[in-house]
């Protein structure tokens, strides 16, 4: 169980007053009219590849730093796994760079919960106003990005474009992360985030609408729509459903409301914590390689 709970970000805590109830998502696809695609083919592959390295990273209980050092520094890249320390924590975090110079690339991977003092910050859900970005973000969220921003600054080369991948807080930290580097004059190539929480309000949309983010979510999963209140979405979300079936719901789209925000927010009834674990990311993008169904968004 220990393990298990490191795993799930946030949503731990919902996990445990879910209980274990088997997860069943039942869903036929939408009729009416056919939905707009997305404008370059969604790759199911690229996106199972960067979360099971994700869930690699996250359980850190599992998977120690030489063994990940071994297993994603391969073909000439270097794979560089920090341990970062925050203050009071009596465990560590971790980030991984990935340099690449063959392809003159580097990759940030931004793990989920896993300690104490990450919690804490899950749950600082002041709204602070961030001069850089001139937008009010998340203050816990913001303050992780800031320590894994003094970090890897020292280590990033500065001419080499930069992929962000993150789970749970760790999507929150890709986002701020990657406008933090936007601004410090590096290239960000693609953010794509997994069960990726909310990190700004209505009022700081436009600062991060220029972003290249690109968010998966369970259908039924909470996180989502943490911390709710105010807080907000800005970028295009795919919608995992089961089997083939997913919906790509731009911020344009008349759904967009409805895809990313809950009265309730995580705590609607209608939402399965067990749909925020690692695992069953995996399940339904693997579903997903050989065949693909897009559809209209169902709520």
């Amino acid at each position: 169980m220990r393990r298990q709970v490191a795993c799930i970000g946030v949503g731990g805590m919902l996990l445990l007053l879910a209980g274990c109830t088997p997860w069943v998502q039942q869903f036929t696809p939408i009729g009416g009219q056919p939905p707009a695609p997305p404008p370059a083919p969604i790759d199911f592959a690229h996106a199972a590849e960067l979360l099971a390295l994700l869930a690699d990273l996250t359980d850190n209980l599992g998977v120690p730093d030489v063994a990940l050092r071994e297993k994603y520094g391969r073909d000439g890249a270097d794979a560089i796994v920090i341990s970062t320390t925050f203050d009071g924590d009596s465990a560590p975090s971790r980030y991984m760079l990935i340099i690449d110079p063959a392809r003159r690339h580097q990759t940030v991977v931004l793990a989920g919960t896993n300690t104490r003092y990450q919690w804490i910050l899950d749950f600082d859900t002041q709204p602070y106003a961030e001069t850089d970005f001139g937008a009010p973000v998340h203050r816990g969220f913001n303050t992780a990005a800031l320590v894994v921003l003094t970090d890897c600054l020292q280590r990033l080369q500065p001419d080499y474009p930069v992929t962000l991948t993150g789970y749970s807080l760790g999507g929150a930290i890709a986002c701020l992360l990657g406008r933090y580097l936007q601004l410090a004059g590096f290239e960000v190539d693609e953010i794509v985030t997994f069960g990726q929480p909310q990190i700004t309000t209505a009022a700081g949309r436009a600062a991060f609408a220029g972003l290249p983010v690109m968010q998966f979510v369970n259908a039924d999963d909470p996180i989502p729509f943490f911390p709710g209140g105010d807080y907000v979405h800005f970028a295009p979300i795919v919608v995992l459903f089961n089997g083939p079936f997913f919906a790509y719901v731009p911020p344009s789209d008349p759904d967009y409301p409805r895809a990313t925000t809950r009265p309730l927010g995580p705590l609607h009834p209608s939402l399965n914590a067990l749909d925020h674990v690692s695992q069953r990311y995996l399940e339904t993008l693997a579903a997903k390689i050989d065949q693909a169904v897009q559809t209209n968004y169902r709520r």
